[in-house]
């Protein structure tokens, strides 16, 4: 993936975590908007915010690494075990939301 997607994809998950970190933080505080809880698009939601969070995170870790290791071959060794920590983590925080969400 070229250099340019990766950023506009950084930017793309900067706000969608506004979006979804907003929306959580109104739900769980406003009594008012207790009601987005009950609904579908809640759980969709907080998994959104998970994936963009590790992708903005893994990104940016990624980003500070490169710079510090400068050369071609260890982008790419970076590139691949961010990769993998950020699956492996999206895959148990998926798991905890079905976990949290799974008895609705």
């Amino acid at each position: 993936m070229k250099e340019s997607t990766k950023m506009l994809l950084h930017y793309i998950t900067g706000f969608l975590i506004l979006i979804t970190g907003a929306t959580h933080l109104i739900a769980n505080n406003l009594v008012r908007f207790n009601w987005i809880k009950d609904t579908l698009w809640y759980p969709m939601s907080q998994g959104v915010f998970l994936a963009a969070v590790l992708y903005h995170a893994m990104n940016g870790l990624r980003v500070i690494l490169v710079e510090l290791f400068p050369g071609s071959s260890s982008g790419k060794i970076i590139s691949i075990i961010l990769t993998v920590v950020g699956i492996i983590f999206f895959v148990f925080g998926l798991y905890f939301l079905l976990v949290i969400f799974g008895g609705r």
